[in-house]
């Protein structure tokens, strides 16, 4: 796959940058502890720190996905068969408030959100076992994640 773009094509509507608040609510954010199930405050998992994100930020409130064992697996299978999933569409660049899937050796599945502190400056919002944290692409490929899937956000579940 192709490597992940850092900036919209110029098509594109540009994002307005972030304002002060939601700057320093992602930035509060930041070196969070990551857990398996965990849902916030103390710890996340990536999943919850999604849901968080996206509530804050985008006034999405989407679902809680809890696997039906424990595990990264069965936690990765949980997420990829949501029916919350038919809420996003696949693209080839992301936008701000975008997810963004992705893959490593040791985890099945991934996902965080791709947010634009400024326009044309896009970075991946995550929580993985060393924590929340903000960073670009490049950063995520020389961490060893791969097979990023960019997914925006399609409206309500018919």
């Amino acid at each position: 796959m192709a490597a992940p773009s850092m900036t919209a094509p110029m098509s594109a509507p540009v994002a307005p940058p972030m304002s002060g608040a939601d700057l320093a609510f992602v930035q509060a954010l930041i070196g969070g502890r990551w857990e398996l199930g965990a849902e916030g405050a103390d710890a996340w998992d990536c999943w919850s720190l999604v849901r968080h994100v996206q509530a804050r930020l985008f006034g999405r409130d989407l679902p809680r996905i809890a696997p039906d064992a424990a595990g990264l697996l069965a936690y990765a299978r949980a997420m990829r068969d949501a029916p919350e999933r038919r809420r996003w569409t696949p693209v080839e660049r992301p936008a701000h408030g975008d997810l963004v899937e992705l893959i490593h050796v040791r985890h099945p599945l991934h996902i965080g959100c791709w947010i634009e502190p400024a326009p044309g400056q896009g970075t991946v919002l995550h929580c993985a076992e060393y924590g929340v944290a903000v960073e670009e692409p490049w950063r995520l490929q020389a961490l060893g994640w791969r097979d990023f899937r960019y997914l925006t956000w399609a409206g309500h579940m018919a």
